[in-house]
C-alpha cells in the first residue's frame, strides 16, 4: 500500500544518522574526563584509553550512519541494546557487591572500566536522542495534520442521470471525496431513498487488491447493484426490531473476508444513506471511524440534526 497521507516524508536513514551524530559527539565526555583526571591526579594523559573510546564510539557511529536503517529497525536495535546494557550493568554491580576481588587487578579493571564507560555513553546518547530528537517528532505525530483530499483524477466518480444536481450535491460529493483514501475507505455511495445519487471510489488505484476473477469495473458495478439491497435489508430489520421501540437502525457493519461493508443512515425523513467499503481487513476499524466522521459531516452540511436528536 502507498504511504499514509498523514505520514511525514522523511529520508529512511534519518533516525540512524541523527543518533550516529549524537553518539559520535558523546566522545567529548570521556575526553574531558581524561583531561580532568590528568590535572587532578597530576598524572600523564591516558592516550590509549582515549583512543580506544574514540575508536569504539566512532566505529559504532559510522556503522549506524552507513546502515541506512529505518525507524522500526532502529527502535528494535535500541531496545535490544538497552536489554543487553541493563543486564551487563546489573551483572557488574552484583559481582562488585558479591565478589569484588574478581574485578581487581590488570587487565580486568581496565576492561570492566572501558565496557562500563562505553555502555554509559551509549545509554546517555540514547537518552539525549529521545529527549531532543525523537520525542518532539512523536508529539507532533500525535496531532495528525489535516489530510488533503485525493486529486480528482485519481478517483472514479459515477453520477446518476437525473438525480445528481451539482448545485445541491457538490458539497456532499466534496465531503465523500475528502473521506476517501488509498489506505482506509475505498468506496462511498450516496443514496436518497433506494436510489443512488453518486458513488466515488479508488478501485483502479489499488494494486494490492486486484480481483481474481473480475475487473475493478465489475467490482464497482457489483457494489452499485447491491447497494439498494442493503438498504432494503436495513428496512426489513427495522420492521423486525420495531417491537423493541429502539428507533430506526442507523448503522451496520458487514465484516467480510476481504475488508468490510458499512451502512450509515444520514437522515430518516427524507431517507438519505451512505454505503462505504474498505478492501483492507487490517483497516476495518479505521475505515469505520472514517465513515462515522463522514456521516456526521454530511449531516452538518445538510443542516440536519444528529439521528438521535431527529427521533426525539
Amino acid at each position: 500500500m502507498p504511504p499514509s497521507d498523514n505520514a511525514p516524508a522523511q529520508p529512511k536513514a534519518v533516525w540512524a544518522e541523527r543518533f550516529a551524530g549524537i553518539l559520535a559527539g558523546s566522545f567529548a565526555i570521556p575526553l574531558l574526563g581524561e583531561i580532568l583526571l590528568a590535572v587532578l591526579n597530576n598524572e600523564d594523559f591516558d592516550y590509549l584509553r582515549t583512543a580506544i573510546t574514540a575508536m569504539v564510539l566512532g566505529v559504532g557511529a559510522a556503522i549506524l550512519y552507513a546502515s541506512q536503517v529505518g525507524r522500526i529497525v532502529f527502535q528494535r536495535a535500541r531496545a535490544g541494546f538497552l536489554i543487553v546494557a541493563g543486564f551487563a550493568t546489573a551483572t557488574q554491580g552484583f559481582l562488585q557487591a558479591a565478589r569484588p576481588e574478581w574485578l581487581r587487578g590488570d587487565p580486568i579493571e581496565g576492561v570492566v572500566g572501558m565496557v562500563t564507560l562505553i555502555l554509559g555513553l551509549s545509554v546517555f546518547a540514547m537518552g539525549w536522542f529521545y529527549f531532543r530528537v525523537e520525542a518532539p517528532v512523536a508529539e507532533a505525530a500525535a496531532i495528525p495534520a489535516p489530510r488533503e483530499p485525493l486529486p480528482i483524477e485519481t478517483v472514479s466518480f459515477v453520477r446518476a442521470q437525473g438525480r445528481y444536481d451539482a448545485t445541491k450535491h457538490t458539497k456532499y460529493f466534496d465531503a465523500c471525496r475528502a473521506a476517501l483514501s488509498l489506505e482506509q475507505l475505498h468506496y462511498v455511495a450516496y443514496y436518497e431513498g433506494r436510489n443512488q445519487v453518486f458513488a466515488i471510489d479508488v478501485f483502479d488505484r489499488l494494486e494490492d487488491f486486484q480481483p481474481v476473477e473480475t475487473t475493478q469495473a465489475q467490482r464497482r458495478e457489483k457494489y452499485h447493484e447491491h447497494g439498494p439491497q442493503i438498504i432494503d435489508l436495513m428496512a426489513e430489520l427495522d420492521g423486525r426490531f420495531s417491537a423493541l421501540e429502539t428507533g430506526p437502525l442507523i448503522r451496520m457493519v458487514f465484516d467480510v473476508e476481504q475488508g468490510a461493508i458499512y451502512y450509515h443512515m444520514i437522515n430518516s425523513n427524507p431517507a438519505v444513506h451512505v454505503i462505504g467499503v474498505t478492501l483492507d481487513q487490517a483497516q476495518i476499524h479505521t475505515a469505520d471511524d472514517a465513515l462515522e466522521k463522514l456521516s456526521a459531516e454530511l449531516r452538518r452540511r445538510s443542516g440536519r440534526l444528529p439521528i438521535t436528536q431527529q427521533n426525539t
